[in-house]
Parts: structure tokens; sequence; C-alpha cells
């Protein structure tokens, strides 16, 4: 889904509505989500719904370094290390501490740029989370339209 997701720009309001309309779909819902958006490394939008935990925090922090580091979905690399019946431990020796291959953060990517930051959720299963953010992220390219 995310090969889609694929920017002309990205501003700070844009960071604001995904965060928004994520943040809304948490409370809405009840669901014990965390988002978190980051251009860079700044973080330009931070929400933790009602019964998170600083534990979502850092499974963000861990799900977002993957996306950095390999410039793809957290939730395609776990699927990628799922096939191959590896850890990212055991293929490039990242320590867990700091890598974790889980869904829920996709790369914020600028067309003829690249990659240059991630939204990452927590809270639901890999693919609620990532699914989560690729629906926002939808939403805002469709508006652009």
């Amino acid at each position: 889904m995310e090969e889609k997701l694929i920017f002309p720009y990205f501003t700070r309001q844009m960071a604001f509505n995904i965060g928004t309309r994520i943040a809304k779909k948490v409370l809405d819902n009840h669901l014990r989500v965390t988002v978190d958006i980051y251009l860079g490394s700044q973080q330009l939008y931070h929400f933790a719904g009602e019964n998170t935990t600083y534990d979502q925090d850092e499974w963000i922090r861990r799900k977002r370094n993957v996306v950095m580091r390999f410039c793809m979905s957290s939730y395609e690399m776990a699927l990628k290390l799922e096939k191959q019946n590896m850890t990212l431990y055991q293929k490039y020796t990242l320590d867990p501490k700091d890598y974790v291959a889980a869904g829920g953060s996709v790369p914020i990517i600028i067309r003829d740029v690249g990659v240059v930051g991630a939204i990452t959720c927590a809270g639901l299963s890999s693919l609620e989370d990532h699914q989560l953010v690729c629906e926002a992220m939808k939403k805002e390219l469709e508006e652009l339209s």
C-alpha cells in the first residue's frame, strides 16, 4: 500500500492533518494507540491516546529507526524477515533495544527526493498499526489532488 504514498512535498500542516486524523480515530474508537510524526530528526507531532504507556513511545522509536535505516515501512521489513525466518539482529546485527521489525511506521517519501521522515503508530497489531498510518496518509494525498 505505501508504494502509492508518495508526496509532491511535505509540510508541517500536513503532519498536523495526518496526526490529527489518526488521533481522532483513536479517540472515537477508544484505541490504546500513540502516534508520532518525524521529519528528519525533528518531531512534528505526538499524541498518546487514553491508557497508553511509555512502552509505546519506545516501540515507536524502534520502528522509526527501521524506516530511517532501510527506507521502507517497518511492516514491509517484518514481512521480509518473516519469509526468511530471520530477525533484524540475525540478518543485520542490529540491537533489538534500538530496532524492531513490527508494523506501524511508514516512510514519508517525497517524489524525486526520497525518504524524509516517518509516521508511526503503536498500540494495535502490526497490520492494524500499519493500516492506520497508511489510511491517514492516503486521505491527505487525496486532499492534495
